[in-house]
């Protein structure tokens, strides 16, 4: 996990850990390739050092000096693309040019700028994950009577970027990083005199602080469910001792409207996709009736998918969360207001982030928003606005299979409806959260944008497959999906992504989903497919899978294992007679 401390490095300090931590990685690296018209060398260390503390193996290059526009030609092979285009090193030599400038130099100005974000946007638009940053002028913008127009212009030059912006790049607001830093903290002006580095050491790890999630999203490192103690942290006091109304809660004090901020921030995370859960050491009834009847809150009992509110030892409650939801630990934050408690977590589970609400109250909100950055999605589907609505469903299925002694009756008891589309109409942000987020039932893990998505959509090589499902409780959602090459002069069909959401394991619904894609397959004139299974730290249990279902394993190395199937000699040996299968 990331852990800020890492700020409170020397970077001499940044250098070495970001060494030791490279030796521990090993396989295909993560490239990024950071492309500037400034020195920004620091930046490689400190970026690989975060990412690789999130479990990325990362690899950063810096691109040639003040060289964007040539270098963007052969970079859209990297995987994550970084633009540092500083209008203050537009004219080199002289930094406070930009003060005096008149109007048709800021005309001149603009146009070139301009027609170079054109060029630079289609130089990368292949590649998977680009940051633009915004052009900024705080350093010089009280310096001038002309501040207006030049001001007016680097407005004009943002809204253009975002206008402009294809979908594989994301707006990188660099003001606001340097207003929570102040501008004597994010410039150095000694050393862009000496050697063009403009910005701080300061600066630059806060940059990789704020746009890590960008980078990591991409890689499956999102977080998913945010833990909540309750005592000083849904509210102020302690409700055992001080009674539903001694508690602070609202907008009749200042303190109480903190908590009522934090309130509305933690309903985003949730409105977002994230899921919420409470281990407290309370009485449940206390915190239960405080849901029903406390008059300020926005945050009630049913928005969170587990509450452990007992006198147990919070690690237990939490472990106990992780194996209900079956999802690891490293995609859990927990937020406490004991450091004791936090410290417990750390030491005993050190996958889980940990965060502190502050002494101070009021920097409370500040925390929170950067506890949201962590749960960031590039790409938000129909499927997060329901999600908690999915585990508590879940929650329902698993109280009726008590009821059963045999998992087969079980299963047909669920009454399942599979139904699959085949590319028409394909939900495109969900099939790249789906490739993003899958960890688990991943044969693969290949991590999918929304364009190159939506690119394999209108190719006729691939053949793209989604399914939902539906049982008596209620829907699943859409959580399968399958992308196969069907390019006829290979001949051989290929399984390039087979995945499947954690939360319909155990229902045999990979073997049907398998069978109806050899089916399709074959129907397309195909005798052959091949596949392969790519390992990672989470994708174990499928190792075997294909090999279950009637492949040859044909070769191995060290990236994986690849396998062949002969369509003729397919069987499917599993039992899916009781799911229901509709086609689109």
């Amino acid at each position: 996990m990331v852990d800020k401390l890492l700020f409170n490095l020397k970077f001499i300090e940044i250098l070495k850990e970001n060494q030791r931590l490279e030796n521990s990685f090993s396989g295909s690296k993560y490239k990024v390739a950071i492309l500037a018209n400034i020195t920004i060398n620091q930046l490689k260390p400190i970026f690989e050092l975060i990412l690789r503390q999130e479990g990325v193996n990362a690899e950063v290059e810096i691109g040639n000096y003040n060289n964007i526009v040539q270098d963007s030609y052969s970079s859209d092979n990297n995987d994550a693309v970084i633009i540092f285009y500083d209008i203050l090193n537009f004219f080199e030599s002289n930094i406070f040019k930009l003060t005096s400038i008149d109007k048709k130099e800021l005309i001149a100005i603009e146009n070139r700028i301009t027609n170079d974000i054109d060029i630079i946007y289609k130089n990368l638009s292949n590649c998977s994950n680009v940051l633009f940053n915004s052009f900024d002028v705080s350093l010089i913008a009280n310096l001038s009577d002309s501040k207006s127009s030049f001001i007016d212009l680097v407005d004009r030059l943002n809204k253009y970027l975002i206008a402009k912006m294809p979908k594989n790049c994301f707006y990188v607001d660099t003001s606001f990083i340097i207003r929570k830093l102040g501008t004597l903290k994010s410039f150095s002006l000694s050393n862009f005199f000496l050697n063009k580095s403009l910005y701080s050491t300061e600066f630059l790890k806060e940059y990789a602080w704020e746009t890590y999630p960008l980078i990591t999203s991409n890689n499956g490192k999102s977080k998913k469910v945010l833990i909540l103690d309750c005592d000083n942290t849904l509210w102020g006091g302690i409700i055992g001792e001080d009674g539903i109304d001694g508690i602070s809660l609202g907008e009749n004090s200042p303190k109480g409207s903190v908590y009522l901020s934090a309130h509305s921030l933690i309903k985003s995370i949730k409105d977002d996709g994230g899921l919420l859960a409470i281990v407290s050491k309370n009485n449940f009834s206390d915190v239960e009736h405080f849901f029903k009847n406390h008059k300020s809150t926005i945050l009630k009992s049913d928005d969170f998918i587990e509450k452990q509110i007992n006198w147990k030892n919070k690690v237990q409650n939490i472990v106990d969360i992780s194996s209900k939801l079956n999802l690891g630990l490293e995609s859990f934050v927990f937020l406490d207001d004991s450091m004791y408690e936090i410290n417990m977590v750390k030491e005993s589970l050190p996958e889980v982030t940990c965060f502190h609400v502050p002494e101070n109250i009021f920097d409370y909100p500040r925390t929170l928003l950067e506890i949201k950055k962590l749960f960031y999605s590039p790409n938000t589907s129909s499927e997060d606005a329901k999600k908690t609505a999915y585990y508590l469903e879940e929650s329902e299925r698993k109280k009726s299979k008590s009821n059963f002694k045999d998992i087969s009756d079980y299963l047909a008891s669920l009454n399942l409806e599979i139904t699959i589309n085949w590319g028409k109409e394909i939900d495109i942000p969900r099939a790249s959260q789906l490739t993003q987020k899958t960890n688990q039932f991943n044969l693969t893990t290949k991590r999918l944008t929304e364009i190159e998505i939506e690119t394999m959509s209108e190719d006729k090589d691939y053949l793209i497959a989604m399914i939902s499902l539906k049982d008596k409780f209620g829907d699943y959602g859409k959580t399968g999906l399958s992308i196969i090459n069907t390019n006829k002069q290979k001949s051989v069909a290929e399984i390039e992504t087979f995945l499947l959401s954690c939360r319909i394991l155990g229902r045999n619904v990979e073997f049907i989903f398998l069978d109806l894609i050899i089916k399709e397959i074959k129907r397309l004139g195909f005798s052959k497919v091949k596949s392969s299974y790519i390992p990672s730290q989470k994708n174990i249990q499928v190792a075997d899978f294909y090999e279950k279902n009637s492949f040859r394993r044909i070769k191995n190395n060290t990236n994986g294992a690849y396998f062949q199937l002969n369509i003729d000699n397919y069987q499917n040996n599993n039992n899916t007679s009781f799911i229901k299968v509709h086609e689109k």
